[in-house]
């Protein structure tokens, strides 16, 4: 009796554990079933996306894929002649030796069928004389045209062939960015911009073409390759700045005659007669370099405030350099280093140097135009005034850029330096001879000097 109770139980245990197995087996094959149901549902789902797409592109053949493998109508009906015939199979031989050479004589008469130019994202370096322009940008100023660098020198790439003629209307289309803009009149010698060009020979034969079409006054230096979110503006690290300043207007005593009537500024106190060595040297370390470290430049420019952050801007260099002569005058070039400038910054810091040699403003007064005091400064004349260049120190030691190559075109420095002299800096001398552009400015600082308003 114990013997069949304990067969019994062990009967009844395996039946149960064969139940379990079963179910599992059959929830295991159902999953299965399940899993093999999507699988082939995903592929019915591709193979029905594949069609589609298929078709759509049938649809949608785009022109230069039509140049490139242009359809016949002779084929398809010749085609069904070979069907029905054949037995023929020299007339067959002879039809298709036919159509090839049909194939081959209008693919070399179809001009269209050459491939498109493929389209890479260049920096073009170039310098400019900015006398006669509005300024850098380009400005879509709708009936009337207005002159500007960018104008002429995406006019000159659509020319050739760089830019279409879709893309030269708006030339965000190409991504286009500029290291800085320069004010109307300022000039450039090494100047930055950056957009997707298409390749329609090598980078020394593009720059050849679009020289020859460029005006004299505008000259390319190079065409280097980018990546492709390389921005012309933001990976810039800093810009070199430069201002050609007649000596006279730091020490010199005589004054452009002014009206008795409009006198209303007493005669200041120039702290040298003569630009000695010693007068440079008081104009570098009193004053220049001032303005040399991280200020608050809200008198420097229009339209932001003392709390605007955006006020701020960081200054590495300020000096200004042993005298020249150019046309009979004593010149000296002041250089301008910093991360970021804004509009008429580097103009009213050149007139607030000024201010203090001749007297016209104190050292303590021009100490306090960086404190939340409000000062009126006038723009000293623009013509005096290049970007030397723009550097891409931080770019130019990636390991993508080292294969690529950098952007410095070193190897064009003394082109470079040739043409800031023989066309730029020889500008500004013949101009201020014939037209006193400075000598007449100085009415101005005497009429509206530098002053300090009262903030209610």
């Amino acid at each position: 009796m114990g013997n069949f109770w304990y067969t019994s139980e062990i009967e009844k245990t395996n039946t149960t554990k064969n139940k379990k197995n079963s179910k599992t087996k059959l929830v295991n094959n159902e999953k299965e079933k399940k899993m093999k149901e999507k699988q082939e549902e995903n592929k019915r789902k591709n193979r029905n996306r594949k069609r589609k797409a298929k078709k759509k592109r049938k649809k949608n053949v785009p022109e230069w894929r039509k140049r490139r493998f242009p359809s016949y109508p002779e084929h398809n009906n010749e085609s069904q002649v070979k069907n029905s015939n054949s037995g023929s199979s020299k007339a067959t031989k002879d039809s298709s030796q036919e159509l090839k050479r049909k194939r081959i004589n209008t693919n070399k008469n179809n001009k269209n069928q050459e491939k498109k130019a493929p389209k890479r994202r260049v920096a073009v370096i170039f310098g400019y004389l900015g006398t006669g322009y509005h300024g850098l940008q380009i400005q879509y100023g709708g009936q009337n045209v207005i002159e500007t660098i960018e104008l002429e020198l995406v006019n000159a790439f659509a020319k050739i062939g760089a830019i279409s003629e879709e893309n030269k209307v708006d030339i965000k289309k190409v991504g286009w960015s500029r290291a800085g803009r320069t004010d109307k009149g300022v000039h450039a010698a090494r100047q930055c911009v950056v957009f997707k060009m298409a390749m329609i020979d090598t980078e020394k034969k593009i720059v050849e073409l679009v020289n020859s079409v460029l005006p004299k006054d505008i000259r390319v230096w190079g065409i280097q390759r980018v990546t492709r979110t390389f921005n012309a503006q933001r990976r810039c690290d800093y810009r070199k700045y430069q201002f050609l300043l007649p000596t006279f207007l730091l020490t010199e005593k005589s004054i452009p005659s002014i009206e008795e009537e409009e006198t209303t500024i007493e005669e200041k106190r120039l702290r040298f007669e003569n630009f000695t060595d010693e007068a440079l040297k008081f104009y570098n370390e009193k004053v220049l370099s001032k303005f040399i470290g991280t200020n608050n430049y809200h008198n420097y420019t229009k339209g932001k405030t003392y709390n605007n952050p955006k006020s701020m801007r960081y200054i590495t260099k300020m000096v200004a350099n042993k005298p020249i002569t150019l046309n009979e005058k004593q010149w000296i070039l002041i250089e301008i280093t910093g991360q970021s400038f804004m509009i008429h910054q580097i103009r009213k810091m050149i007139t607030m140097s000024i201010g203090v040699m001749r007297g016209c403003i104190t050292l303590e007064q021009f100490e306090d135009s960086f404190t939340e005091s409000k000062y009126l400064i006038p723009i000293i004349p623009g013509f005096g005034l290049l970007l030397d260049r723009a550097v891409y120190e931080t770019y130019n030691n990636l390991k993508i850029t080292q294969e690529r190559g950098t952007i410095h075109f070193n190897h064009m420095n003394q082109e470079i330096e040739n043409f800031k002299i023989n066309h730029i800096f020889s500008h500004i001398a013949e101009v201020e001879k014939n037209e006193n552009q400075f000598y007449d400015w100085l009415k101005t600082l005497y009429k509206r000097a530098i002053i300090k308003v009262e903030i209610n």
